[in-house]
């Protein structure tokens, strides 16, 4: 049997008097929390959640309670959004203790999850709990994705087993012919969402340079492949020696995010390479970007996946316009310091401190779209 690496929360011996074991009161405690007051309410959830973790259950009772915590855990992920905990009446202290708080919220979760499949694992019990399995590692994969998407929205190094663990889970799934366990709660039909297709977006997700994404944009673009990684499909090997155009390789034993194929570190000598075709997922977004506005249509989640997941579109796009030789000189504001400064000094405010000059730049060439520049 292989043995599972999994970072799980320590437990002890003894009854917790603390720990609520009744789902509905813990329910009722949960849905009177003060929503309002963000950081308190995280501070007592994590706390709660924290001690269930530490105290020793039947598996099912835990999974219970674990699904009642998974709602107000999610309202709250959503709560503590960049844009929205703006908007909020918070120091900047309260801030850092909102967004950790939330970001240990979610890591609880997926090790109150991990406590399920390590014991159903390792005490042989996989056969006669299959469904109880199967939940949990679909729920474990969710809440370590969560936790990728918080580490993304808010610009955090993200944790170094984190990668790791979303392999095993899903190697584990595949070996165990659970991909296929869809949610068990969501009303609208057409909302479920497959174990599989919760990786292959997590997966997807990953390749899109999320750190160099604007402000809010990773949270689009999450939507976007969240609603098509079920077309993508995952199978044995490497990349292929023909052109790799939304193919991605993956080391399902190792601990790295995937990489497309045709980058010099594609881990082609990986100890269990899988291949990530996403061809027929991206072919769904292009022909959704095709029936959008003109407009807006370079602007919308469509357009930036595919830029990120295919900049072969890009360069297409880019070669298309004629581009003509130009030696004109142009003045150029690099960054908000210099903008800042060139405003106020405008206005008749600037100091000797904000005093800007524009720097001198040479036109090389232009397009319809824009000019290629050259400064010292």
């Amino acid at each position: 049997m292989e043995i599972l690496n999994l970072s799980v929360p320590e437990q002890h011996d003894y009854n917790d008097p603390t720990v609520e074991r009744d789902a509905e009161r813990l329910r009722g405690w949960l849905t009177n929390l003060p929503l309002m007051d963000v950081v308190e309410t995280v501070r007592l959830v994590r706390g709660g959640l924290q001690s269930l973790n530490e105290q020793k259950l039947d598996t099912e009772l835990r999974y219970r309670l674990l699904d009642v915590f998974r709602s107000t855990v999610h309202r709250l992920f959503v709560t503590v959004d960049p844009m929205h905990l703006r908007q909020l009446a918070l120091t900047k202290a309260q801030r850092e203790q909102a967004t950790g708080g939330v970001e240990e919220l979610l890591l609880s979760m997926a090790g109150g999850y991990k406590l399920i499949i390590r014991e159903l694992y390792t005490d042989g019990r996989i056969g006669e709990a299959r469904e109880l399995f199967g939940m949990s590692l679909h729920r474990c994969l969710e809440q370590l994705g969560y936790a990728l998407l918080d580490c993304y929205r808010f610009y955090r190094a993200v944790q170094p087993e984190l990668f790791g663990e979303l392999h095993q889970l899903y190697r584990l799934a595949r070996h165990h012919g659970l991909l296929g366990v869809m949610t068990d709660d969501e009303d609208d039909a057409e909302r479920q969402v497959s174990t599989a297709a919760r990786y292959q977006a997590v997966l997807l997700l990953s390749l899109t340079d999320p750190f160099r994404l604007a402000e809010g944009e990773v949270g689009m673009l999450q939507d976007v492949l969240a609603q098509h990684a079920a077309a993508c499909r995952i199978i044995p090997g490497g990349c292929p020696a023909e052109a790799a155009e939304g193919r991605f390789v993956v080391d399902l034993r190792g601990s790295s995010p995937p990489l497309a194929c045709g980058q010099p570190s594609a881990p082609f000598d990986a100890e269990e390479p899988y291949l990530l075709d996403a061809r027929d997922a991206l072919a769904t977004v292009r022909e959704r970007l095709a029936s959008t506005p003109a407009k807006v249509r370079s602007q919308s989640p469509e357009a930036m996946v595919l830029r990120r997941l295919l900049p072969e579109d890009e360069d297409r796009q880019r070669r298309r316009e004629s581009r003509h030789p130009d030696d004109r000189w142009v003045q150029l504001l690099l960054g908000m310091e210099q903008i800042h400064g060139w405003l106020l000094r405008s206005a008749g405010k600037a100091n000797a401190a904000l005093a800007v000059e524009p720097s001198p730049c040479r036109v090389v060439d232009t397009s319809e779209h824009g000019m290629g520049l050259a400064w010292d």
